[in-house]
């Protein structure tokens, strides 16, 4: 018996790298497959949801592995889902609008499900074949994602008013799509460059990959996107074991950053966007939401206004005559105003341990590739509220688990 490095609450169980059976595996593949590929109110739930809740049902397979240690991180983010049903029965009840109980269940049990996978991805993880099959499959998505407007498949625009459209597909928001295709393009790059199991097969056919992603972010027109694949970009080209490695690792993003700003160039509508932004402070309203939201934490800093609760008082205050509730926009706004400072320390806490491990691990078999990708997804927080997102626990379960991760 071996001893995990990593912090966890020990249980019973082996710590030895074990196989799993062939259900397990491809329902993982699948989930990750899935998250480029949302259907939004096509259907009563998310296509992700759907492949989740498929995969948990496969840990069922091999229970001991799936859920036989619980690691430091799982048991904060616990803390902070039990935070937010204190802060519903104590902050909520209060509001003049009531509990909205139903909303709230369906949050809650959506964030549960992610959780869920975070503690058993953390612990499959260690296997870096299943690490690796899940990035893939992510990767994959991306490219069936990035290529279905090229080929005319399931195209959505959403036209702007400044011109242009944002192209994406299948209804997807353009925003939520270009954070989860940047993930995915560094995940394509860290894969074929970074990591030390994967010498340099293929990596003519990658950079065919990140062209065509790169294009499918692009479309999207989502500034927050660029922001995201230039951060992680930027965590790479710091990063190395040795000096060899930095100016890999400094040479592959800058040509990286090179294929980005190719795009860019490209692109009237991201360029009006960002110009916008800089000459008029226009933020898509998040220049109005911000101030309120923080004004909100002020005056219930300790458990914040509850989940769901917040959205109706936001919108509120924003004069919305369209919307009747508003999002934040911004992962650790909304915890505050959600769940205050109380929320917001335990959830702080499991994301610190998950970019620790990510940190300490960059000497190992993945090298900086998980703390690229915790860097990303936390990145993605700054500008959205995606916190129920399966792509942020799948990046925090690749990080947590590198600590300890067993090579191929």
């Amino acid at each position: 018996m071996t001893t995990s490095r990593s912090a966890t609450f020990s249980l019973p169980v082996t710590r030895r790298v074990l196989g799993v059976a062939a259900p397990l595996r491809w329902a993982l593949g699948v989930m990750a497959f899935s998250l480029p590929l949302e259907f939004p109110e096509r259907f009563p739930v998310e296509v992700s949801t759907i492949a989740g809740s498929l995969f948990l049902t496969c840990t069922l397979l091999h229970p001991r592995r799936c859920y036989g240690r619980l690691p430091q991180s799982v048991a904060w983010f616990g803390v902070y889902l039990y935070v937010m049903l204190v802060a519903l029965v104590f902050a909520g009840a209060s509001y003049p609008g009531g509990l909205y109980v139903s909303e709230v269940v369906d949050f809650e049990l959506l964030l549960l499900l992610w959780m869920l996978v975070f503690w058993v991805c953390t612990n499959l993880f260690d296997d870096d074949r299943l690490a690796r099959t899940a990035l893939w499959g992510l990767v994959a998505g991306c490219l069936v994602r990035s290529a279905m407007p090229i080929l005319g498949v399931g195209t959505t625009a959403h036209e702007q008013g400044i011109g242009g459209a944002r192209v994406t597909v299948l209804g997807q928001g353009p925003n939520q799509s270009a954070q989860v295709l940047a993930v995915g393009l560094l995940a394509l790059i860290g894969l074929s460059y970074v990591q030390l199991s994967r010498p340099g097969r293929g990596r003519a056919l990658a950079w065919a990959g990140v062209a065509l992603i790169t294009f499918g972010l692009i479309a999207t027109g989502s500034r927050g996107g660029l922001v995201t694949f230039a951060t992680g970009l930027m965590v790479l080209l710091v990063t190395g074991r040795s000096l060899r490695v930095r100016l890999r690792n400094a040479t592959v993003a800058v040509l990286a950053l090179g294929v980005l700003g190719v795009g860019f160039a490209r692109s009237d509508l991201l360029q009006r966007r960002f110009a916008q932004a800089v000459d008029e402070g226009n933020l898509a309203g998040r220049e109005a939401i911000y101030p309120l939201s923080v004004q909100m934490f002020r005056e219930r800093p300790l458990l914040g206004w509850g989940p769901i609760t917040n959205k109706y008082e936001l919108a509120t205050r924003l004069s919305d005559s369209i919307h009747d509730h508003r999002d934040a926009h911004n992962g650790i706004l909304e915890i505050l105003t959600s769940c205050g400072i109380a929320g917001l320390l335990p959830f702080a806490i499991g994301v610190w341990l998950c970019a620790r491990a990510a940190w300490i691990a960059r000497a190992g078999p993945r090298g900086a590739l998980p703390l690229v990708l915790v860097s990303a997804v936390v990145m993605v927080n700054m500008s959205g509220n995606r916190l129920t997102a399966p792509i942020l626990w799948l990046m925090l379960a690749y990080a947590q688990s590198s600590r300890s991760a067993e090579p191929a």
